[in-house]
């Protein structure tokens, strides 16, 4: 059981990366990343973790997918905070502020 693999693959899984996305940020080749995550115990995985550590957030920004998915809002909650924010910026009831 190798933990630094497990975590490598669970952000591959996750960002859906590809093992060239991962290979062009750290610098090393394509079958050598390749072969780290499909377990090869002849990789030493010094050099690729130090970068893959060095370059996360570069990494990350290669995903392909978004992490957190984000909700439509529903057309009737758009529509009530407009009225709202326009009634709280209509001019007659600004200047009647003023006034008083």
């Amino acid at each position: 059981m190798n933990a630094n693999r497990d975590r490598l693959q669970l952000l591959v899984s996750l960002f859906d990366l590809s093992v060239a996305d991962v290979a062009k940020e750290t610098g090393l080749s394509r079958p050598l990343v390749s072969r780290y995550l499909n377990g090869d115990d002849r990789i030493n995985p010094r050099t690729l973790i130090a970068r893959m550590e060095a370059n996360l957030p570069k990494i990350i920004e290669r995903r392909r997918r978004a992490y957190f998915q984000v909700d439509a809002v529903p057309t009737a909650i758009v529509e009530s905070a407009l009225a709202t924010v326009n009634t709280k910026t209509d001019p007659v009831a600004t200047s009647t502020e003023k006034a008083a």
